[in-house]
This record gives structure tokens, C-alpha cells and sequence, in this order.
């Protein structure tokens, strides 16, 4: 997961994503963090402003299912701004291991996607 950027506010995670998602970035960025937030706080929201991502490594995508498995209870907001239909997919089938509320955002809507997961 090639992170361009990382905000983290309180209980909010903003990452903007590029290029290919790989296991390395995944294990070494974004689960930290995630655990971090949700030992601290209980629950997590999630933006993901996907930039240029040209997939996921195999094993990035196998341990972000198991993630979800395990820690989805705990994501109380998850935005998907500029994800694949794949992407989108993928997210609705695990939809029953997220413990809040999903939406996927245009790329324009990005204002709109922050307002929605900054809102308590």
C-alpha cells in the first residue's frame, strides 16, 4: 500500500493510497495504526482516498479479510472515496463484519466523503 499520505485524528484515520496495496505496507502501516485506535478509543473510521491503485498484492488482500474478520466490529465509519468496482465489491461481501456504516464516494466527493466520516 503505497500510503502518499496519513492523517490521524482521535479515533479517525484519513490514507491516501497509490499504487499497488502490498503485505509489507499493510502489516508495517496500516494495521498498527488501526490497532493503536482501537486500543485507545474502541472504535475506528476510516477514510480511504484510493489516488492510483493498480490492486493488491495476494497476501496484502488475504490479511485485510482476516483484519476485517477480526477487527470490522470496531469500524464504526468506513469511506471508500475513488475505489474499483472490485474494490467495491469486496467491501459489500464483508459488510456483515463491519460493526457501523460503509459509503462509497466519487473522487469529486471527497469534501463530502470527509464531512460524513468526521461526523460523531
Amino acid at each position: 500500500m503505497h500510503m502518499n499520505s496519513i492523517e490521524k485524528d482521535g479515533n479517525f484515520l484519513r490514507i491516501n493510497v497509490g499504487e499497488k496495496i502490498t503485505l509489507e505496507d499493510y502489516k508495517n502501516h496500516f494495521l498498527p495504526l488501526a490497532q493503536n485506535i482501537i486500543g485507545t478509543y474502541g472504535a475506528i473510521r476510516i477514510l480511504l482516498n484510493f489516488l492510483d491503485v493498480k490492486g493488491w498484492d495476494l497476501e496484502a488482500a488475504k490479511l485485510d479479510l482476516l483484519t476485517t474478520a477480526k477487527l470490522g466490529k470496531n469500524f464504526v465509519k468506513l469511506a471508500f472515496v475513488n475505489p474499483s468496482l472490485k474494490e467495491k465489491i469486496t467491501r459489500q461481501t464483508l459488510s456483515p463484519f463491519i460493526g457501523g456504516d460503509i459509503r462509497f464516494f466519487e473522487k469529486e466527493e471527497l469534501p463530502i466523503a470527509l464531512q460524513w466520516i468526521k461526523t460523531p
